[in-house]
């Protein structure tokens, strides 16, 4: 069910740095096998940031303070949540309590890639679908991305693959 549900940045990202198993398997380990049968659904989506975890608050979208702006309440009025409570972290899904030495390194470098592609890899692809759609030569458009996104050979080549 995990792998199923999967967001495809965090997937690519997984795959790249070869932990997407591993990954799985220590989610499935520490925070899915511990919960009774009927829970794990729940679990396995709040892992995921699909569903909303206990004690978080509905972040207020644009339309939302328009609105609220309309009722006469001021930007300033309306209480902020705290935002560590609001979005996705990848380091949330690692118990870093149960972990060697050896793994710490492993995964704090696994959540820096999660994070690198979740930030960038949308604009990545953005770029390559112009770039195709204006007819450049993949030379070209790899070149482009290379040296924008400051891409080494193996990511490059990665990401290239999974566009086409």
């Amino acid at each position: 069910m995990l792998r199923d549900k999967m967001p495809s940045m965090m997937d690519l990202a997984l795959r790249y740095c070869k932990a997407k198993a591993d990954w799985i398997e220590h989610c499935y380990n520490n925070f899915i096998r511990v919960v009774p049968q009927e829970e794990r659904s729940t679990v396995v989506k709040e892992m995921l940031g699909i569903a909303k975890k206990p004690g978080c608050k509905k972040v207020l979208t644009q339309d939302d303070y328009i609105m609220l702006a309309l009722y006469g309440y001021k930007r300033k009025q309306i209480a902020t949540p705290d935002k560590s409570k609001l979005y996705y972290t990848f380091k949330e899904t690692i118990n870093w309590d149960k972990l060697e030495p050896s793994e710490v390194e492993f995964w704090e470098g696994v959540c820096k890639i999660v994070d690198w592609f979740s930030k960038t890899y949308a604009y990545i692809e953005n770029d390559y679908r112009i770039s195709k759609s204006i007819g450049r030569s993949s030379s070209e458009i790899e070149q482009e991305l290379q040296n924008k996104y400051k891409l080494n050979d193996q990511l490059l080549n990665f990401i290239i693959e999974n566009l086409k």
